[in-house]
């Protein structure tokens, strides 16, 4: 994700909830079936705005990049094609709501 200081410091009236993040996070994961162990780099993010409204934020895997493996975001099985058809399954369905 591209939530740096330097996205912080240009948008000063958002900041990074991270109770609702996790929540999001746990929300994500049991629908996959994922583990959070392997997370290291937040894979979700719910922004709050002051004065009102909020934004999620989601990664979506790429099986072909270098930079994150579906480890990286929660898969704990070999096979990583279930878990990758769950994630991206819940990734849509919430892009649509």
């Amino acid at each position: 994700m591209l939530l740096t200081k330097r996205f912080f410091k240009k948008h000063l009236l958002i900041s990074i909830d991270e109770k609702l993040s996790k929540e999001f996070e746990h929300k994500l994961l049991r629908a996959c079936n994922g583990t959070e162990i392997k997370i290291v780099i937040p894979i979700s993010r719910v922004l709050v705005i002051d004065g009102g409204g909020i934004i999620e934020c989601l990664s979506i895997p790429s099986p072909g990049s270098p930079y994150r493996k579906l480890s990286d975001f929660g898969n704990r099985y070999k096979s990583a094609e279930p878990f990758l058809n769950d994630y991206l399954e819940f990734a849509f369905k919430w892009f649509n709501n």
